[in-house]
């Protein structure tokens, strides 16, 4: 079989993250973004099993920008995207705790200088938007965590383009 000899599973199931950077690689594709759906209550199967996944593939990662805030735009804060009532999630709602704790487990105390664009597009595989990452990397200069070298925009309250997020390092 194909997919085994391509080392898809993960302790004898197929592991979904790997099936859907296997299928990018061979398209081609630089990005995506997987729209799971599961089986529905009507079904004999728990509803928590994948039925199928819906993929938005694209080389542009503007393109990528565009479906992400078209999915969140189609989802409010307390009612998650679903394909029709009742019917399995579409596209999961994230919370931005949940996005200040990854910036925090992957970056705090790293050195890194990145600006605001290369760090928004670096983290593409976390599905945040573009609004999510400003209103979180200000969150995190307030509580001096990190710097920012404002490039592009003119004050403080501003974070976009070439704007500089300084991680400093942890000295021991």
């Amino acid at each position: 079989m194909i997919l085994k000899k391509l080392d898809l599973k993960t302790n004898d199931k197929f592991d979904e993250n790997k099936i859907l950077k296997y299928l990018a690689s061979r398209i081609g594709a630089k990005y995506y973004i997987p729209f799971r759906v599961n089986f529905g209550p009507d079904e004999d199967v728990t509803s928590n099993r994948l039925k199928y996944f819906l993929i938005h593939y694209s080389n542009s990662f503007k393109a990528f920008e565009l479906m992400l805030t078209i999915m969140w735009k189609h989802s409010d804060s307390n009612k998650p995207l679903m394909v029709d009532d009742g019917v399995p999630i579409l596209f999961p709602l994230k919370d931005l705790s949940d996005l200040k704790s990854k910036i925090l487990v992957d970056y705090k105390g790293c050195g890194l200088r990145i600006s605001f664009n290369d760090f928004v597009e670096r983290n593409w595989l976390w599905y945040y938007r573009e609004t999510h990452y400003r209103t979180v990397l200000k969150k995190l200069e307030d509580e001096n965590i990190i710097s920012v070298h404002r490039v592009t925009s003119k004050t403080k309250r501003g974070l976009s383009g070439d704007d500089i997020i300084i991680f400093p390092e942890v000295s021991t």
